[in-house]
């Protein structure tokens, strides 16, 4: 699904395009080789029509570009709608330590070609991007919420490796065949997908 840097790069820039076009609030992404997460709300029921805009033109692209014909995305995105603000901070999470389960980095922060940077603070979030939706349960207090948030990503990252360990398989990914199936969700609020 992206191959190299130029790929990654126009996906994100397309998701921007369909966030703003649809009005959808856009909590935090996350792309890797093989698929993409998005969480977002969805005020207008449009989250299919968005997800069509967003697919088809990329796979379009990516065929002209690699010469290739037919699908580029395995099968319809996934979604899942999120009621509760517990459920989107776990969605976060998962979000942001994708690619550390999928054995692509270290640490969260490393990767970029997610959200999870401009969440916390060490880059710029895009305009799009709605940061202090998935801050706002962490603003209480003196410690600034990204930092806050950045603790409970380092929580998830820890609980992530001892689950490693006990597992023996660096390939912790719900749902992709291998280790262990926990939690399948997928991303959203109100309306979410996941590509691939």
């Amino acid at each position: 699904m992206c191959l190299d840097d130029w790929d990654f790069v126009w996906l994100i820039a397309r998701i921007g395009e369909v966030v703003k076009r649809y009005g959808w609030v856009c909590q935090s992404y996350c792309l890797l080789g093989n698929h993409f997460h998005i969480s977002v709300a969805t005020p207008e029921p449009n989250l299919a029509k968005g997800m069509r805009i967003l697919n088809g033109p990329y796979a379009q692209r990516f065929n002209r570009r690699y010469g290739r014909v037919g699908h580029v995305f395995q099968g319809r995105y996934g979604a899942e709608l999120i009621r509760r603000h517990e459920h989107l901070l776990e969605v976060g999470r998962y979000i942001a330590l994708n690619p550390v389960r999928a054995g692509l980095c270290s640490r969260p922060e490393l990767w970029p070609w997610s959200s999870y940077r401009a969440t916390i603070g060490l880059e710029e979030p895009p305009s799009w991007l709605a940061v202090d939706d998935l801050l706002a349960p962490f603003s209480a207090g003196p410690t600034p919420a990204a930092l806050r948030y950045r603790a409970f990503v380092e929580d998830g990252l820890r609980a992530l490796r001892a689950a490693s360990k006990s597992a023996g398989s660096a390939d912790l990914v719900p749902g992709h065949g291998r280790g262990p199936v926990a939690d399948t969700s997928r991303t959203g609020s109100a309306g979410s997908a996941t590509s691939g």
